[in-house]
């Protein structure tokens, strides 16, 4: 409940001062709702048991409860706490990040003990999977380049400028793949 105190405190704060958008009352002022979820993390068993007959996946029964507000909010953030490694152990199926991006999430955490797991090349598939479906993947990076272009993610909603960066602490005892320094936010 302080989260979201806070987030709204720091919307309404970030909101004074802008110009009238499509969503502002009749003092001018833009409102724009966010909506941020923690570690999106599924075990062995919850992938076992979101697969179906058919070898595709329902992972509506595991985000019910969650996504009327994801759906709704103007700007929705997670922290995906693995990869779209494609690799048959530790990874989780593609479908995940379509139903994601159907449920209205926007910006997918990706700076975290799991962003090295697969290596570097599970690191690039995973960016690459997200951004497949329009998401923004936070916090790595497939080239120098684009850490240099990407380190912050701007995003304006009704005429507010919110700044999003993704940092980890480390990953789980991994290091670094070798000539790689630039693919996570430390």
């Amino acid at each position: 409940k302080l989260t979201v105190l806070l987030l709204s405190l720091s919307l309404f704060l970030c909101s004074c001062g802008t110009k009238p958008t499509e969503k502002s009352d009749a003092t001018g002022i833009s409102t724009a709702t966010l909506s941020a979820v923690g570690d999106i993390f599924l075990t062995e068993d919850m992938l076992r048991d979101a697969r179906t007959l058919s070898g595709t996946y329902d992972f509506m029964p595991l985000f019910q409860h969650i996504v009327m507000e994801t759906a709704k909010a103007d700007l929705t953030i997670g922290n995906l706490e693995g990869t779209f490694a494609n690799t048959d152990k530790d990874s989780y199926p593609d479908s995940l990040a379509a139903d994601l991006a159907r449920w209205g999430f926007d910006i997918l955490q990706t700076a975290n003990s799991y962003s090295v797991f697969q290596g570097l090349s599970g690191l690039i598939r995973t960016k690459s999977v997200i951004e497949d479906q329009g998401l923004h993947a936070l916090g790595t990076f497939r080239t120098q380049e684009e850490r240099d272009d990407q380190k912050v993610l701007v995003k304006e909603i009704n005429g507010i400028r919110f700044a999003f960066i993704g940092i980890t602490k480390g990953f789980s005892g991994m290091g670094l793949p070798a000539n790689s320094d630039f693919c996570v936010n430390l």
